[in-house]
C-alpha cells in the first residue's frame, strides 16, 4: 500500500483547477434540485447544468445525466465535473503540489503528437484510440476528437494528460481504456522526466479518483515483462498484471 509521503507534494484537499478553465467553471451558474418538474424545465430551457436528487432517477428526463440519490454524494468534483460536460471543457480530476490529471482536450494535439511518436509501447496508443501504422497529425487530431466525444461524455472515466504544474508541460498520460471487453490502466511518463515518482504519484491520484466516483473493480495493466517499473506500480495498486 502507498502511502501519502510517498508522493511528491501530495495534498489530500487541493482539488481546485489552476488553468484557463477554471475561471469559466467558477463562474458558471449550476442548480442542484430535487426532481421538481418546474425547477428543472427552467433549467433546461435557460441551458444552465443541473445535478438532480432523486430516488427515483428512472423518472427524470434523460437531458439531465447526473442524478443523485443522495445531496452527501455531491462534492465539489461533482459539480466541476457537470458544469465542464455541459460547458465541453476538459475536467481536472485530481491534483498534488506538483502534477495534476486533466482530461485531453483537442488543443492538445501539437504537444500528444511529439509525446506519443516518443513512447515505448506505441501499441497501448493504437488500442486507446483506434490508431494503426505510421499515422501522422492528422490521423491523430480526428481520433482525438473522436475520443474526447465518445469517452468523457459517456464513462467518468477515460485518459488524463499528466501536466508539471510549475510550468504547463505535458510530461507523460495516465487513466483507464476499455480493451476487448476489459479495462486497462495505461500509465507513462516522458523519458527525461522519469525516475521522479511522477508515475507513482499520477497513479495513485488516478485509482483514487476511480475507486471513488466509478463502479470499476477488476482494472488489468498490460506491462512489458521487462518493464519493471511499470511492473512495480501494477503490483503495488493491485492492478491484474497481463505481461507481454
Amino acid at each position: 500500500m502507498m502511502n501519502d509521503t510517498d508522493i511528491p507534494g501530495y495534498n489530500n484537499n487541493s482539488l481546485d483547477l489552476e488553468t484557463g478553465e477554471a475561471h469559466l467553471i467558477d463562474e458558471s451558474p449550476l442548480i442542484i434540485s430535487g426532481d421538481d418538474t418546474a425547477a428543472l424545465e427552467s433549467a433546461a430551457s435557460d441551458r444552465i447544468p443541473a445535478i438532480v436528487i432523486s430516488s427515483h432517477p428512472e423518472n427524470v428526463d434523460f437531458y439531465f445525466r447526473y442524478i443523485y440519490e443522495d445531496v452527501n454524494m455531491i462534492d465539489d468534483l461533482v459539480k466541476r465535473r457537470t458544469i465542464c460536460r455541459y460547458r465541453h471543457l476538459p475536467l481536472v480530476i485530481a491534483e498534488n503540489d506538483v502534477i495534476l490529471l486533466k482530461e485531453i482536450s483537442y488543443a492538445d494535439a501539437d504537444e500528444l503528437f511529439e509525446l506519443y511518436k516518443s513512447f515505448d509501447d506505441g501499441n497501448c496508443i493504437d488500442d486507446v484510440f483506434s490508431l494503426k501504422g505510421d499515422y501522422d497529425m492528422n490521423d491523430l487530431s480526428d481520433a482525438l476528437l473522436d475520443y474526447i466525444h465518445k469517452s468523457y461524455e459517456i464513462s467518468d472515466y477515460g485518459i488524463y494528460n499528466i501536466i508539471l504544474k510549475k510550468n504547463g508541460t505535458i510530461i507523460g498520460q495516465c487513466g483507464i481504456y476499455d480493451h476487448n471487453g476489459r479495462q486497462y490502466a495505461m500509465y507513462f511518463i516522458k523519458e527525461n522526466y522519469r525516475n521522479n515518482k511522477y508515475a507513482s504519484a499520477a497513479v495513485f491520484l488516478m485509482m483514487s479518483y476511480i475507486r471513488r466516483y466509478t463502479d470499476l473493480d477488476i482494472i488489468y495493466a498490460s506491462v512489458s515483462h521487462t518493464n519493471a517499473p511499470s511492473i512495480r506500480i501494477a503490483k503495488k495498486f493491485d492492478l491484474i498484471l497481463s505481461q507481454h
